[in-house]
């Protein structure tokens, strides 16, 4: 699939009309790159980068699930109906391999609080061996926990292991 004609020739008068005094071929090399069999794309150079202009059949298509038209967030009989939907939205966000396993491996829930880290509480990374102690970035160094639990760790100098158990430093 192609990007649409009219788009393509609206770019292509534009690019002429910029540029009365050159000839096409100098217009496509400053303007246009071929993106293998899919045709000319508008580029952009930024810095040293090259960029081409992102095309319609590039995104991909996202499906909505509505939402059931008795549910009632604040209804107690609803309350799994929406903890599903919330979870469901964390894993689509959570595309990053690394961070959705380790989500998974703390059922969806904070390394302090215990109480679920959705995207409207948001979460930060906690390294149980700090950085400056040589720590890595690997899933058996890294904790998921809310942003005011990541606060308190540090402010109470908690520490935290993994599933949840909570030691504090001398």
């Amino acid at each position: 699939m192609q990007q649409s004609p009219y788009i393509w020739e609206r770019i292509w008068q534009w690019a002429c009309r910029r540029h009365p005094n050159k000839n096409k071929h100098w217009i496509g090399r400053k303007y246009f790159r071929l993106q293998g069999t899919k045709g000319w794309a508008l580029k952009a150079k930024v810095g040293e980068q090259t960029l081409a202009l992102l095309q319609a059949y590039q995104i991909p298509i996202k499906r909505y699930v509505k939402i059931k038209k008795d549910a009632n967030p604040y209804d107690l009989s609803w309350e799994e109906y929406f903890e599903k939907r919330a979870e469901r939205k964390v894993k689509e966000a959570l595309r990053n391999g690394m961070l959705r396993k380790l989500w998974e491996q703390q059922s969806g829930k904070c390394g302090l609080c215990r109480e679920r880290i959705t995207l409207d509480t948001f979460w930060e990374t906690h390294h149980i061996l700090p950085k400056h102690l040589g720590g890595k970035y690997i899933l058996r160094n890294l904790v998921m926990l809310h942003p005011e639990c990541h606060k308190r760790v540090h402010a109470e100098k908690l520490r935290v292991e993994k599933p949840g158990q909570v030691t504090t430093l001398p």
